[in-house]
C-alpha cells in the first residue's frame, strides 16, 4: 500500500472503473490534504481523460492527476518524472545496479542495506572494501537506491540492490584501476543487470570499450554521462559515446512545483552535444542533473549538486523500476539493454526550452509509461 495526497482542492473518487460518468457513480469525496491510501494503478480512460488511476482495497478509485506527495524525502526531480506512482507497482524489487565509481558510505543505512557485499570490488587494493573517501560514487548510489530513513532521502528505486566497483579515491582515475573494475564486471555479469557509469574522459581505451560492448550485447543495460564540457565541439565523452550506449546529458527544472509532463525545462550548461556520426554514441536522452539533492559521506543530506554524472543514476534508477515490472510481469524480451534504450527513445518528451537534438538526445526522459507495461 501506498499513501498519497489530494492535491487538488477536492476529489471526487468512483466505485467502479467502467461506470457511465451520466450515473454518476460517486464513491466519496475527498479534499484538499486527505490521503488515499493505492493498493494499485490500473491504465485506462475511466472519467475526465486521466490515462491512469490510483485503486484501493474498496475498489475505489482516484485519478492521478489529483493526487500527489508531499513526503519531504522525495525531491523536485522525482516528483517532476512521476516517480512516485511507479512505486506503486514496483520500487526496483528484484534487480541490481553496479555503480562504477568512488564507492559508497557503508555507515550509513540508507545506502549499506542496498549493498551486495559478496559482489562489490575494489579496484585499488583488490579487496571488498568499496567505503567511500571521495564523494562522487555515494552522490550517485544515494540518487539510485536510498532506502528513505525517516528525515532522509528516497533514491529512484529504493528497492532495487547495488554492486558497488570501486575505481578511485579521487576526482581522476587509474588506468589500470579502472581495467581491473571493468573486467570484474565482466567476471560477475551473472550478479547484476544494470551498470551506471557516472565517469568520463576525452580519451577512449579500447580494452574497456570491448569490455561494455560485450556487456552491452550480453543485455546488461548500461547508461554514462555525455559529459560536463559546455563546448558542443567536444561532443560525447567516453565511455558514453561507445556504441550503443546510453548517453545522458542533464537537465534542470526551473519550476520545481510544475505537475509532470508539465515543467519548464531547460539545456543544462554541463550537457554535452554531440550527435551520433556512426563510429561514436550521441546523446540518447536527458533527465534531471541539476540543482538536485543527494547523500554526502557521513549521512548529510547534500546539495544542490549539478552535472551529467548526477544525470546518470536517474536513468539507472528508473531502469531498475523498468525492469522491475519487466520480471514482475514475466515479460520475454531478448536483450534487455536494446529494448530499455527503445523504450526511453520512444516515450521522451521534447518539451525542453531551445531542444536540439545534438544537446538533448531523443528528450527528457518519461518513466510513467512504466504503469502501461
Amino acid at each position: 500500500m501506498y499513501k498519497v495526497k489530494v492535491i487538488t482542492n477536492k476529489l471526487n473518487i468512483r466505485n467502479t472503473p467502467t461506470a457511465d460518468p451520466e450515473y454518476k457513480n460517486w464513491a466519496g469525496e475527498l479534499l484538499k490534504g486527505d490521503e488515499f491510501t493505492a493498493t494499485d494503478i490500473i491504465e485506462g480512460q475511466v472519467y475526465n481523460n486521466s490515462p491512469y488511476w490510483y485503486k484501493d482495497e474498496y475498489n475505489r478509485f482516484a485519478s492521478l492527476t489529483g493526487i500527489g506527495d508531499d513526503d519531504p524525502r522525495i525531491g523536485w526531480s522525482l516528483r517532476t518524472l512521476g516517480v512516485p506512482h511507479i512505486w506503486v507497482k514496483t520500487k526496483g524489487e528484484g534487480v541490481t545496479v553496479a555503480v562504477v565509481d568512488s564507492g559508497v558510505d557503508l555507515h550509513n543505512s540508507d545506502l549499506s542495506d542496498a549493498v551486495l557485499a559478496a559482489y562489490s570490488y575494489n579496484s585499488i587494493d583488490e579487496s571488498q572494501n568499496v567505503q567511500a573517501s571521495y564523494y562522487h560514487g555515494n552522490f550517485c548510489a544515494s540518487i539510485i537506491a536510498s532506502r528513505g530513513r525517516p528525515n532522509g532521502l528516497l533514491g529512484v528505486a529504493p528497492a532495487c540492490k547495488l554492486i558497488v566497483i570501486k575505481i578511485t579515491d579521487e576526482e581522476s582515475i587509474d588506468d589500470a584501476n579502472e581495467l581491473k573494475g571493468y573486467q570484474k564486471l565482466l567476471e560477475i555479469a551473472d550478479s547484476f543487470d544494470i551498470i551506471s557509469l557516472s565517469i568520463g574522459s576525452p580519451q577512449e581505451k579500447p580494452l574497456i570499450k570491448n569490455i561494455l560492448e560485450k556487456l552491452i550485447n550480453a543485455g546488461k543495460i548500461c547508461i554514462a554521462a555525455s559529459g560536463d564540457d559546455p563546448n558542443p565541439a567536444a561532443g560525447v565523452c567516453y565511455p558514453a559515446n561507445t556504441i550503443g550506449m546510453i548517453s545522458v546529458g542533464s537537465i534542470k527544472c526551473t519550476n520545481e512545483t510544475a505537475a509532470f509532463g508539465n515543467g519548464i525545462f531547460e539545456i543544462s550548461d554541463q550537457s554535452s552535444g554531440g550527435a551520433q556520426d556512426g563510429n561514436h554514441e550521441g546523446v540518447t536522452i536527458v533527465a534531471p542533473g541539476d540543482g538536485v539533492n543527494t547523500y554526502d559521506i557521513g549521512g548529510k543530506l547534500w546539495g544542490p549538486i549539478s552535472g551529467t554524472s548526477y544525470a546518470v543514476p536517474y536513468v539507472a534508477g528508473v531502469a531498475a523500476l523498468w525492469l522491475s515490472t519487466i520480471k514482475k510481469k514475466n515479460i520475454s524480451i531478448k536483450n534487455y539493454h536494446k529494448s530499455f534504450k527503445d523504450f526511453l527513445i520512444t516515450n521522451s518528451i521534447k518539451t525542453i526550452s531551445g531542444y536540439t537534438s545534438n544537446y538533448c538526445g531523443a528528450g527528457i526522459i518519461s518513466p510513467s509509461k512504466i504503469l502501461s507495461l
